[in-house]
């Protein structure tokens, strides 16, 4: 494997240096695998929590649910927020960012609903 490739999808170790026929930024900015300036000065280091292409962090789900609207005109709303507040509950995810998104979609006459749910990993996954 390319030491490009690894620096483009992060396979690079931290402390692994820069290979000697990588040229030095002109601004005196750190080069994008992390090591420091050519010129001895010091460079700031990459925000942490900054995501990688290689971890998940949120997943976003399409639920499909029993349509009640017949029986209870709010069966389906329920039905939605009971789950988003389980899923909260459950301590692989974030309660402050798991959430449902987007509308309700129910066709007249139709047996089923749908609708999304964002979750956001307390723990992200790293591949």
């Amino acid at each position: 494997m390319s030491l490009a490739m690894m620096r483009r999808y992060g396979l690079v170790p931290r402390d692994m240096v820069a290979a000697p026929d990588a040229p030095a930024p002109a601004d005196g900015t750190a080069p994008a695998d992390g090591t420091a300036p050519a010129d001895g000065t010091t460079a700031t280091s990459p925000p942490k929590g900054a995501a990688s292409t290689n971890e998940i962090a949120v997943i976003n789900v399409q639920c499909r649910g029993l349509n009640l609207r017949k029986t209870d005109p709010a069966a389906n709303d329920k039905l939605a927020f009971e789950l988003e507040k389980q899923l909260q509950a459950s301590p692989l995810f974030d309660a402050k960012e798991t959430k449902l998104t987007g509308d309700k979609n129910v066709e007249e006459g139709a047996l089923t609903f749908t609708f999304k749910v964002q979750l956001k990993l307390k723990r992200p996954l790293k591949l």
